[in-house]
Formats: structure tokens, sequence, C-alpha cells
């Protein structure tokens, strides 16, 4: 004889529902949410992105400048990105992408050359992605024609282009004349020197054929996180949190104000030098090298021109700067100021 046997069917979400777990408000929120961005913003996960200044924020050399010669370390607007060809522009630029006004660094190509190449370094980031940890990519990205771009992950030795390796991680991207986002997912890129002591390489090119002089290429957003899946670009940091995390590499006295103080407070230890000990905002990665623009006087009452400017000793955290003058009196404090000029500066440069 069969016997015939039937159940009501069981509806899988309402019985995981009325389990009796222990996982409050907030686990049940997180059950339920949606995508592992939301699950990141439930937990409040941090800071997520391994690359700093991705939303081109930061631009402390200025807003525009051009590459000189066909060389790495050009670092010349945008904080912490840099071109590779020579006379190619860089420029910090507004942008509207799905109605929210960011900022995007723009590279257009120029001189011979004419090719889009721009980068940027993860200081030690072999550590974290050259062991074949999943890594995921994201980007806004426009051009002035349909071009095709190459994604490259290479690795260096600490603060060099010294014992590469690399790794293409996307070929023939296409990007149009519109703002797009592109995401990556599920990349890997081992170093065979896997190391805490080597530097990732993010490397965006548009091939060895020419893409013409005044071409251009711009980008923003642009986010390498841990994890096989792409999530929403990391708006969490404020301007004074981006501007430290690139004041590591790069920090200036630039005030954009005529005869304004640069450094702090000084003395005269002889009649012909002014020396002034300052504290850098934040530590940098190493012990910065130097450079001055513009003129500069102290600024006691007769007013006397400087007329070389040598940084005498530093480390990662202070340095002292000696001030070439005349008619200065032994002992006496002095500060340095710059002569009428706005773009006037005194930079410190520990970039990778």
């Amino acid at each position: 004889m069969t016997v015939k046997i039937t159940k009501p069917a069981l509806n899988l979400r309402e019985e995981l529902a009325d389990l009796r777990k222990p996982s409050g408000i907030a686990g049940e929120a997180l059950l339920r949410a949606d995508s592992v961005q939301e699950q990141r913003d439930l937990i409040n996960a941090g800071r997520k992105n391994l690359l700093i200044n991705g939303d081109m924020q930061i631009a402390q050399r200025g807003t525009s400048a051009t590459a000189s010669g066909s060389t790495y370390g050009q670092y010349i607007s945008v904080d912490h990105w840099a071109p590779y060809y020579h006379q190619t522009d860089c420029e910090q630029v507004d942008a509207d992408i799905e109605n929210r006004k960011v900022k995007a660094l723009k590279i257009t190509a120029g001189g011979t050359n004419g090719r889009h190449y721009v980068y940027t370094k993860i200081e030690n980031g072999s550590a974290s992605l050259g062991g074949g940890q999943p890594f995921s990519l994201s980007f806004w990205a426009k051009s002035s024609q349909n071009f095709n771009y190459t994604i490259e992950m290479r690795y260096y030795n600490s603060a060099s282009e010294n014992n590469g390796s690399a790794t293409i991680l996307a070929t023939e991207v296409s990007f149009g004349t519109e703002w797009k986002r592109y995401t990556f997912n599920g990349l890997t890129a081992v170093d065979g020197s896997h190391s805490a002591t080597r530097d990732a390489f993010l490397l965006i090119n548009a091939g060895a054929a020419s893409e013409g002089t005044g071409s251009d290429l711009q980008i923003t957003e642009v986010q390498l996180e841990l994890g096989s899946v792409a999530t929403e670009f990391d708006n969490s940091l404020s301007y004074g949190e981006q501007l430290a995390l690139c004041s590591r590499y790069y920090q200036n006295t630039g005030t954009g104000y005529a005869y304004a103080t640069v450094l702090g407070l000084g003395y005269a230890n002889t009649t012909t030098s002014v020396i002034v000990h300052h504290e850098l905002r934040v530590p940098m990665r190493t012990t910065p090298s130097f450079s001055s623009n513009g003129t500069f006087q102290t600024t006691q009452t007769g007013v006397t021109g400087i007329t070389n400017i040598v940084m005498s000793t530093s480390s990662p955290t202070n340095v002292r700067v000696d001030f070439t003058t005349s008619g200065v009196n032994v002992g006496e404090p002095y500060g340095v100021r710059n002569v009428n000029d706005a773009n006037a500066y005194i930079a410190f440069d520990a970039e990778l």
C-alpha cells in the first residue's frame, strides 16, 4: 500500500527570522543588509582605501603644472599622483558626477610622446597585496576621445623603481567621453620578492601609441581595497585627515598670502644668519629633502633680505632652516616672511 505524506510549503526566510538567536537589533540589521557596502557602513569598518588622495582633493604644490622630462617622481600638482612623460600637463579640476561636485585629476598629453600615463604608490604595499591577497579596484574616469587603457600593478624596492615586478590587472579598458564608474573585482598581483619594505605602484597607461598632444584623461574617486568586491568610494575622511595623510610625504609653508611669515619665530646666531627650528606638522616618511620658491626677508624694522636658505639639520619630525641675511643682532628673535609673493613657500619632500 502506498502512503502519501504532504507538508505545507516552508518559507525559509520567515523560519530564520523566528529563530531565537542572540543577534540583537544591530545583528538583525547586519543580516538584512543588501550589500557588502551596507554591512561596512553598519559596523563602521573604518578606512578601507589603500590609496591616498584618491578623490584628488589635496593639491599642495598647486592646481596645475607641466612635467619636465620623462622620468618618475614628478609629483607636480595633485598630491601623491604623478605623470611620467615630458610636457604632460597635470591639473586639479572640478567635475560633476551624478549631481555631485567633486575634484578630479586631468592629465593632458603633450610633447612628442603624447601619452596618458599616471601612477600612485602605496607605501610598503607588497606587505598587504604582494602575497596574493584578493583586492578590488574602482574609479570614475573619462577621456577626450575613446581610448583603451591598461591598468597595471608593479612592486619596487622602497621609494625607488628598482628590482621591479609587474602584473597586468586589465587591458583594453575603454574610457569614453562621459564619466563612468569602472570596477575590477577579485584581482591579485603576486610580488615575487614579497616584502614589507617594497612599495606597490598602481599605473594607468594608455599604451605605447601616442594618443595625441592635447588629448586628455580625467580620473577621480580611485579606490583600491582588500576583498573580492569593490564597494562604494570611502568619503568618510575629512579634508584635514586627507591633508595629514598627504603630509607624510610632502608639506610646504605656502599660505597664498603676501608677506606671510614662514616656519615660525627664530633667532640670530650670528650677525648674518637667522636660524628657525620648525616642527613638521605630521611626522614624514623619512628625513625630507628641502626646496624653496620665492623671495624672503626678515620681519624686523628696517627689513633685511634673505640671500640664501639651507636646511642644515633635519629628521622626520623636526628641521632646522638657516637663512643668510645681514645686520641682525645675535641672540635676538626674528621671523622670516615672503616678499609680497603669495606663491612663495618652503617645502619638505619625502615622496615615494
